[in-house]
């Protein structure tokens, strides 16, 4: 009987010493540290730095008050005047790439949905993350909102209760 007690006990204990944290390289080259409790974190994480500019008080003329004024809408309907397109993050973008899921995928989908040409489709604003995003875009001359879920894109709509 104590030799299967000591058995069990020395088992017991060797099983929680195994238990170790393991660092794991993953494809994309972020290194992941996995627990023994079956959480993990990303170890290699690198934070921007931001820089901070004084603000500096100025009286502005009136042309300039009327220049910053929001330009009036063109023939597109919510496009205006000047308007250039936000530019989509590669790193992100070369990530979707694999599940369809680019802003060239999504801008396809939103023409075939409102019926018009993909050159119809203009990208208003966005904001993603590789798990996640959310697209606005000007579609014949109406501003619609598309979600993005990993790989999959539907329309986002509110429910009103």
């Amino acid at each position: 009987m104590r030799k299967f007690l000591f058995v069990v006990l020395l088992a017991i204990s060797s099983i929680s010493f195994a238990q170790k944290s393991t660092i794991v390289q993953l494809k994309d080259g972020r290194s992941v540290l996995l627990k023994p409790d079956y959480t993990w974190e990303y170890i290699d994480v690198v934070q921007e730095k931001t820089t901070e500019t004084p603000l500096v008080k100025k009286e502005l003329t009136e042309e300039e008050i009327e220049a910053a004024k929001p330009a009036l809408p063109t023939s597109k309907g919510c496009v205006p005047d000047g308007f250039v397109e936000p530019k989509p993050t590669t790193r992100v973008q070369a990530y979707l790439k694999r599940g369809k899921a680019t802003l060239k995928h999504i801008r396809r989908r939103v023409a075939k949905d409102n019926k018009c040409s993909v050159d119809d489709v203009t990208l208003l604003s966005f904001r993603e993350t590789k798990q996640k995003g959310t697209y606005t875009f000007c579609a014949n001359g109406n501003t619609v909102r598309y979600k993005r879920l990993n790989f999959t894109i539907t329309k986002r709509i509110k429910i009103r209760i």
